[in-house]
């Protein structure tokens, strides 16, 4: 993430729980760097995230649909490397094409999920009728 030089958020184990070995003189440079450049926020349980039914269909619908991320290659073993997650972030955080149209592509998504949340948007219509499906069910 450092070596992106891009803003991130980062959810990571607490440092004396076993989550990750530093030397004593990197500790401080380290996280120095870390928190003037993203967001680290405490450790929640990645397990139950990354195993839920639709992480897989949110994370291709991001991509695939939306236009909005670029999809991360493993090695052989089946491991996200370094170098990998660095270029990906260079090209959706970068101003290259790829960026430019990622950029554009969240602003349209943010545009149409503003309007469905507008009083008589789509979100706003579908909530009334799911919460008086609820309440009715619950009168009878």
């Amino acid at each position: 993430l450092l070596s992106s030089r891009q803003p991130f958020s980062w959810v990571v184990r607490n440092w004396k729980d076993g989550g990750y070995e530093e030397r004593e003189k990197d500790k401080l440079t380290f996280r120095e760097e870390l928190e003037q450049l993203g967001m680290v926020v405490p450790w929640c349980s990645q397990v139950e995230v990354l195993s839920h039914l639709y992480q897989g269909t949110n994370a291709k619908l991001i991509e695939d649909v939306g236009g909005m991320g670029v999809r991360v290659s493993a090695n052989e073993e089946g491991i996200m490397e370094r170098d990998e997650i660095v270029r990906c972030l260079g090209l959706v955080m970068g101003d290259g094409e790829k960026g430019m149209q990622v950029k554009k592509n969240v602003e349209k998504w943010k545009g149409l999920a503003g309007e469905a949340a507008m009083e008589g948007g789509s979100l706003d219509i579908n909530l009334k009728v799911f919460v008086d499906d609820v309440a009715q069910g619950c009168c009878k």
